[in-house]
């Protein structure tokens, strides 16, 4: 997910990852994600940061949500549709519109 806001320079890229039960986002998978994609596609698509999502927001059709999603991290606020089917998963990316270079959220929160 590409983010841009206002007071960037440039976008960067965001990837959420929901896991199956009991794996875990650690160091080793974000290396070996890194890895894949600087292989596969292309260094300007590597990930600066890759967190581990709780939820993926889903429509009533079962298709993910990124629009709505882009536009959180980006700092906009969304009003989620009727055809959003878990609206309240929308509001966990709301707090990454505040990351900063390091990662780093809203009072020093390591997110």
């Amino acid at each position: 997910m590409g983010q841009r806001r206002p007071s960037d320079k440039d976008e960067r890229v965001l990837l959420f990852v929901k896991t199956r039960d009991g794996v875990r986002v650690d160091e080793a998978l974000r290396t070996t994600i890194r890895n894949h994609v600087r292989r596969e596609l292309s260094p300007r698509h590597v990930p600066a940061f890759i967190f581990e999502t709780p939820e993926i927001p889903m429509t009533v059709n079962g298709k993910k949500t990124e629009i709505p999603v882009k536009k959180l991290v980006c700092g906009q606020s969304v009003t989620p549709s009727s055809t959003v089917a878990n609206p309240h998963a929308l509001r966990w990316y709301e707090r990454f519109a505040h990351l900063d270079a390091e990662g780093v959220g809203r009072a020093g929160a390591k997110l």
